[in-house]
């Protein structure tokens, strides 16, 4: 049986994540980003697309946080939440950025 992917050339994710990849290639993260959204609208129930913009909000919200953005942080991290709710890793690190933002407030 044949498969029914689409060429490459004619896959209109595979063409959009290329352009996804050369945004990031060229230091253009927000753009990348959004792009990615815009796909992940597009094609809601695509692996490819949720995988890579899951691991690139991840990627964010680490370097938010590291900057001392914690609220970027958490809204990427929830944002990571809903496309992989198992995720335990982006879990630990949203509950330990919320109890720091939460200190943060009583002081």
């Amino acid at each position: 049986a044949k498969s029914k992917r689409l060429p490459t050339r004619e896959d209109p994710v595979v063409l959009g994540l290329v352009a996804v990849e050369g945004r990031l290639s060229r230091g253009e993260l927000a753009l990348a980003v959004r792009d990615l959204i815009e796909l992940s609208r597009r094609f809601r129930d695509d692996v490819r697309v949720n995988r890579r913009l899951s691991r690139l909000l991840h990627q964010r919200a680490l370097m938010s946080y590291g900057q001392g953005s914690v609220a970027a942080a958490v809204t990427d991290w929830r944002r990571v939440l809903e496309i992989e709710p198992g995720n335990r890793v982006v879990q630990k690190l949203l509950d330990r950025a919320l109890a720091e933002s939460r200190a943060e407030k009583k002081s």
